[in-house]
């Protein structure tokens, strides 16, 4: 990809995937073997606890636009701050995805801001 070019991105809700770097490794292998272009995985951890009060609760399974305003008017900034990157804000070059509240996560973003992301992956 050249500099400057604005990349396609992939927020995973709950880091859904980080374990093991299952993402980011099957990420660097489908690049390698052309199967997707150059793409930046941004995996955000939840805020913690679980259930009914939870932090995590209010983030993930609130089903409203909120976390994707909060995707991004705050993370989303810091990844091009901090890595020198610039994110494509073409819906078509973004995804989100997750399991279990982060796969309600990932729906709510897709559903409540159309204009930001056409593609979800949530199980």
């Amino acid at each position: 990809m050249d500099a400057g070019t604005a990349a396609p991105l992939i927020v995973s809700c709950d880091a859904y995937g980080a374990r093991n770097n299952q993402l980011p490794t099957t990420l660097d292998n489908m690049i390698a073997e052309r199967r997707l272009p150059p793409i930046i995985a941004v995996m955000v951890a939840n805020g913690g606890g679980d259930g009914r009060g939870s932090q995590r609760g209010l983030e993930y399974d609130a089903v409203s636009g909120r976390y994707a305003e909060f995707v991004e008017a705050e993370v989303l900034p810091k990844v091009e701050q901090n890595y020198g990157v610039k994110l494509t804000k073409d819906p078509e070059g973004r995804a989100t995805m997750g399991s279990s509240s982060g796969g309600s996560a990932a729906l709510a973003m897709a559903w409540y801001r159309t204009d930001l992301y056409h593609r979800v992956l949530t199980t």
